[in-house]
């Protein structure tokens, strides 16, 4: 055989990280199988054939980022008075019947604490201002109504590589 067909197949073991770069390209830190840690390579998704592990990763991602996002809104909730919860209960209940946002009734963006697919929608966790709960906010209404706290959470989880 020449060599130029002998391609040297490498087995992905795991992903470890993500990154994008100042181009906008994602990269995912690889670690290969039968090669030690010092041997990961950062790969664009176009050199990988294991979208089912890039999928699993995505989801863990974006699970780790709900969930530092309902633990930061616990430690909120656990400081506040038992008169305050009730209020927050009712309005909760009194916001789910009717489903509406913390934008319909005027509310103030504290920050955005994380992000999710939602059914293939892109969601945001927005913590409020003038309540002790958070809400899933679609993306396309948080980039209109508040776009500065959008990019400011996407600027803390993007990580860029100099070119």
């Amino acid at each position: 055989m020449s060599q130029s067909s002998q391609e040297e197949v490498y087995e992905v073991e795991s992903i470890r990280k993500k990154k994008i770069t100042a181009g906008g390209n994602i990269l995912y830190l690889i670690k290969w199988k039968d090669y030690s840690e010092d041997e990961n390579t950062w790969e664009p998704i176009e050199n990988l054939e294991c979208q089912e592990m890039i999928d699993e990763f995505e989801a863990k991602e974006n699970k780790e980022v709900i969930d530092e996002g309902i633990k930061n809104k616990k430690k909120t909730t656990t400081s506040r008075s038992s008169g305050s919860a009730k209020k927050v209960k009712e309005a909760r209940s009194s916001s789910n019947a009717s489903q509406r946002t913390g934008f319909d009734e005027g509310l103030t963006v504290e920050e955005i604490l994380g992000a999710t697919d939602t059914a293939g929608e892109l969601m945001f966790l927005i913590k409020w201002k003038e309540r002790n709960e958070a809400s899933l906010i679609s993306a396309k209404v948080a980039n209109i109504k508040c776009p500065q706290q959008v990019i400011e959470y996407l600027e803390t989880k993007i990580t860029f590589l100099n070119e």
